[in-house]
């Protein structure tokens, strides 16, 4: 196995136990993360690898290694929960070495500018997607909002936030039932928008509307 660049973060496996090593000014780190290797283990420690990761990318990485050892047995510590913006730069940081520069630039980076002004969080899903319908468009809204809930379980699985932290809010607003989206519609006399797509007036109010399911 080739070497890693330096300040890149390895998982390795030390005597059948997950281990990060990396370097950092010419000094070789290693750290024991307390667990076996197993596939399972492998996805839980990926956001504490990620931390680590960005810490050093980011110059804020100081040498001491205590911040991302596992919890001590019989020591309860309450975390803090990392804001939704945080998060989502460590799932950046975590999906970046298997993504193109124009995909960050044009589908990551323009989630972190929205989380960035949006005033609703972890603790208020349903506020931010209603947020986001209001200020981007539908399918826009609707893909930003499947990104952030898989940026959540990502977090949830790596152990950065509790399950209770995060309850999925659906990409696409609910109307009786099933989600729906408004466009204007030249619906006229019947006359549907294109050959085959059944669609239905919304009345009294101009102009006038039709919907469908997506």
């Amino acid at each position: 196995m080739g070497k890693s660049p330096k300040g890149t973060v390895s998982l390795v496996n030390s005597n059948g136990r997950l281990q990060a090593r990396f370097r950092w000014q010419g000094k070789r780190y290693y750290l024991s993360l307390g667990l076996a290797d197993t596939p399972k283990n492998r996805r839980l420690v990926a956001g504490r690898i990620a931390q680590i990761q960005r810490d050093l990318d980011y110059g804020e990485f100081t040498g001491d290694l205590s911040k991302y050892q596992p919890q001590a047995a019989g020591v309860v510590v309450t975390p803090k929960v990392p804001s939704l913006r945080e998060l989502w730069n460590q799932y950046t940081e975590f999906r970046r070495p298997s993504l193109s520069p124009n995909t960050l630039n044009k589908v990551y980076q323009p989630v972190a500018v929205d989380l960035e002004r949006c005033p609703h969080g972890l603790d208020n899903p349903a506020g931010l997607r209603d947020w986001l319908v209001q200020n981007r468009p539908p399918d826009f809204a609707k893909r930003i909002m499947t990104r952030i809930n898989a940026c959540c379980r990502w977090a949830v699985q790596s152990g950065l936030i509790p399950s209770r932290a995060w309850r999925p809010a659906s990409p696409s607003p609910k109307v009786n039932g099933a989600a729906m989206r408004l466009i204007p519609s030249p619906l006229m006399n019947g006359r549907l928008l294109s050959p085959g797509l059944k669609t239905r007036s919304i009345t009294g109010t101009m102009p006038r509307w039709c919907s469908f399911s997506f």
